[in-house]
C-alpha cells in the first residue's frame, strides 16, 4: 500500500469558529422544536424527545486513541502515514477554538481517523511525530474546553423551548375543550366543496 501524502496535508483548527458552529446547531434545533405538530408536543414522551434532540444537535468532543495507531509508506518511499482513530465530530478538526495562537497541527481526516504526514527517515519521523501529536492534543483540549461548555448551554436551550412549546400547546388543547369537544374526521369532502358554485359556472360573475 502506497498512499499519497503531502498533497493532502493542511493546516488543522483553522476554519469556522466552535461558536459559529453551535450557532447554526441552535437554530437547526430550534426550528425542529418550532416545526412540531402541536398533538405531537401533547402526548409525546417529553424525556425521549428531548434526549433525542440534544443528542441530534449536539457536537461530541473529540478523543484520539495515540495508542492505536497504524502506518504505512506513501509517495514512493518520501513519506510515512500515521492514521490515528478518534472518536466525536470529525468536523471538530476543521474549527478554530476560541484560543487560536501558536502553531498549528497539519494533517487531514479519513474517515474517523487522523492522518499525519512523517519523514521517511527514522530520527525526523520519530521527532515530527512527537512534535505533531503535542500541537494535535493540545488542540484538541482547546476545542474540546469550547465544546463541552457550549453542549451543556445548547442542552438547556432545547429542554427550555421543547417545555415551552409542550405547555402551550396543552393550554390551547385545553382552552379548545371549554367550547367544545375536539370533531371527529369526517368522510369526503367539506360542504361546498363537493360542487362547483353558481358564479364559478354561470359565465357571468357573481354580480350583475
Amino acid at each position: 500500500m502506497n498512499v499519497r501524502l503531502a498533497r493532502f496535508s493542511h493546516l488543522l483548527f483553522a476554519g469556522i469558529s466552535v461558536e459559529e458552529a453551535f450557532v447554526d446547531q441552535r437554530t437547526k434545533a430550534l426550528t425542529e422544536v418550532d416545526t412540531l405538530p402541536s398533538a405531537h408536543l401533547v402526548t409525546a414522551d417529553l424525556p425521549r424527545l428531548r434526549h433525542r434532540l440534544v443528542d441530534t444537535y449536539r457536537i461530541n468532543p473529540l478523543r484520539l486513541g495515540w495508542d492505536a495507531c497504524t502506518a504505512v509508506p506513501g509517495d514512493g518511499g518520501a513519506s510515512v502515514g500515521v492514521f490515528v482513530p478518534f472518536s466525536g465530530a470529525a468536523g471538530l478538526f476543521q474549527m478554530s477554538p476560541s484560543r487560536a495562537d501558536g502553531d498549528h497541527p497539519t494533517g487531514w481526516v479519513r474517515e474517523h481517523e487522523l492522518v499525519l504526514a512523517l519523514p521517511a527517515d527514522r530520527d525526523r519521523a520519530k521527532h515530527e511525530f512527537d512534535r505533531q501529536r503535542l500541537l494535535v492534543s493540545d488542540w484538541v483540549a482547546r476545542i474540546n474546553a469550547d465544546v463541552e461548555p457550549r453542549n451543556e448551554t445548547l442542552a438547556r436551550t432545547i429542554r427550555t423551548r421543547v417545555a415551552f412549546e409542550s405547555d402551550r400547546a396543552r393550554t390551547a388543547e385545553l382552552l379548545a375543550l371549554d367550547f367544545g369537544p375536539t370533531p371527529r374526521p369526517r368522510r369526503g369532502l367539506p360542504s361546498g366543496l363537493g360542487h362547483p358554485s353558481l358564479a364559478s359556472t354561470s359565465g357571468r360573475g357573481g354580480v350583475a
